[in-house]
């Protein structure tokens, strides 16, 4: 029978904590799972509630790492499988039988979920984090920011994506994620005291000043983590590149990031870089490699930017070919982006 231990770091955490159970017993009703919660010194009613709905609740002093809190509440867990959810994502979707199944085909990789970001407005942001591993081979790593590794600390490459996905609710507000990104500096700048040639530590803290739009403070960051001796493989370097090149362009700075096209070949193989150069090329008024790029990236089965391998690449498309005169064939990619409101509007412009 599939077992699973559902484990959660918590302080003061009841407006959200009853909506967490309920998604959870909702998507394995028909799992052998336990849920188990970390208590870090809360003073409203989450303990209360946890242990109504038929929680495990244990308890830990807060000692402002987030790895070590983790890897304490997931040392209670009674079955190996473990995930690892934050009290504001709710389970949305899964397929239980699926996510077992993936897992039990790859017995050293690390279960990615899709998370659906709730933003300010009305707009969300769709990522895959890591999120379920064997705790017989993984524990956390880092104070903030933790990343999973081997329990000899080593990283690994295999990633698999489960048909999980979650609804965050902690980004709702630009003022809880500048006031996170406070927080986290303040732990990133002791640990890169200690080690300042960590890139996974310099990525982290350029983010922080891109949530604050300090774009150049961010580039600083991003190039001296790319200035070390980085994997490809690994979906952080990734997603650092990608921030990095999204960063070049915020600052109109199109024409340095023409300079990505030089690790092509390590990258190609990752979709939402391939998105990327196509945005960096238009950028640039390179229509040709453009076009190309935007079209290779809607072949990928799987970007973390929502739409890179769909919508959002054909309505770049059609904007491209709009631009240079070629009304047929941008009316044809604008209807590719299903019901994608600016495709729509400029579908109506072109009276089509």
């Amino acid at each position: 029978m599939n077992q699973i231990s559902i484990c959660t770091i918590m302080k003061n955490e009841e407006r959200h904590l009853e909506a967490y159970i309920k998604a959870i017993q909702e998507a394995f009703f028909d799992t052998d799972y336990e849920i188990i919660l970390l208590d870090t010194g809360s003073t409203d009613r989450s303990v209360e509630i946890g242990l109504q709905m038929g929680a495990r609740v244990e308890k830990m002093v807060w000692q402002n790492d987030f790895a070590l809190a983790k890897n304490t509440c997931i040392s209670y867990a009674k079955y190996p499988t473990v995930l690892v959810l934050d009290c504001d994502e709710y389970i949305e979707k899964i397929d239980v039988q699926k996510l077992f199944a993936k897992m039990d085909n790859h017995p050293q990789g690390i279960g990615m979920i899709c998370r659906r970001n709730l933003l300010k407005d009305g707009k969300e942001v769709t990522d895959y984090v890591e999120k379920l591993f064997d705790k017989r081979k993984f524990h956390y790593v880092y104070a903030i920011h933790e990343q999973i590794r081997t329990l000899e600390g080593k990283e690994t490459e295999e990633r698999i994506y489960l048909p999980l996905t979650a609804i965050h609710h902690g980004y709702e507000t630009q003022e809880l994620l500048k006031d996170k990104a406070e927080r986290n500096k303040t732990l990133l700048d002791k640990m890169l005291a200690d080690s300042p040639e960590d890139p996974y530590l310099l990525y982290q803290r350029g983010r922080c000043q891109q949530v604050v739009e300090d774009y150049e403070g961010a580039l600083s960051y991003y190039e001296k983590a790319l200035a070390q001796d980085v994997n490809p493989k690994l979906s952080y370097v990734q997603l650092l590149i990608v921030d990095y090149g999204n960063a070049l362009m915020t600052m109109e700075r199109e024409a340095e990031a023409l300079a990505l096209e030089g690790i092509y070949e390590d990258f190609s193989f990752c979709g939402d870089y391939v998105y990327l150069m196509g945005m960096i090329y238009m950028k640039n008024g390179l229509w040709e490699s453009a076009l190309k790029e935007l079209q290779k990236a809607t072949t990928f089965s799987f970007t973390v930017l929502s739409g890179a391998n769909s919508y959002l690449a054909h309505y770049h498309r059609g904007c491209i070919y709009e631009v240079t005169g070629n009304l047929a064939e941008a009316r044809n990619a604008y209807k590719k982006c299903g019901d994608f409101a600016p495709a729509q509007n400029r579908l109506q412009e072109l009276g089509s």
